[in-house]
């Protein structure tokens, strides 16, 4: 009577013993115990659908690169001979909009045209908006020195001079290096 209240629809019983299954006919099982709450075109199709869900459960899903499977491409991973810096920038902030996009240039250029350089990640402090991080990784020296003799970065030292008021450079070890962002 469940489905017959849901849908508005009143099925008779003899309508109802149709949708009894081969198990129990076998049994002997009467027709009112066996009553299913759906017709007969309805639990087909849940039925595929749980067919569906439990076929795509068993089915494994092939990663589509080297980082998918979790691991960074060879080309991509950190290696003793890496560079992992930290530059904490202290900006006069009367000229920090300046420096900002100055830095904003720096970086973008290095990313994309420097294949040695794996991260160049800019920071600003909430707090204290003159106080500018950089995450700096590069895949070796040679890729560092690379990136100190490029344009752009020269381009960036001779413009900035003035406007920094303090610098550290922190070299880190990185504790995993095999670490990625998503």
């Amino acid at each position: 009577m469940l489905f017959s209240r849901i849908s508005g629809r009143n099925l008779p019983y003899p309508e109802r013993s149709a949708h009894r299954s081969r198990n129990t006919e076998k049994r002997n099982i009467p027709a009112e115990k066996t009553f299913c709450v759906f017709p007969h075109d309805v639990r087909g199709k849940i039925r595929l659908g749980f067919l569906a869900l439990w076929m795509a459960a068993l089915l494994p899903f092939p990663a589509k690169s080297a980082e998918r499977k979790g691991s960074p491409a060879p080309e991509r991973q950190l290696t003793p001979e890496s560079i992992v810096r930290i530059s904490r920038i202290e900006v006069d902030p009367a000229r920090l909009p300046e420096y900002l996009a100055l830095v904003a240039e720096c970086g973008r250029a290095s990313m994309a045209e420097e294949a040695g350089v794996r991260m160049m990640f800019s920071m600003q402090e909430k707090a204290h908006p003159e106080r500018i991080t950089i995450l700096e990784i590069y895949a070796d020296p040679e890729a560092y020195g690379h990136h100190i003799r490029s344009a752009h970065f020269r381009k960036y030292k001779e413009r900035s001079l003035e406007m920094v008021r303090k610098l550290e450079l922190l070299d880190q070890i990185p504790l995993v290096p095999e670490m990625k962002m998503k």
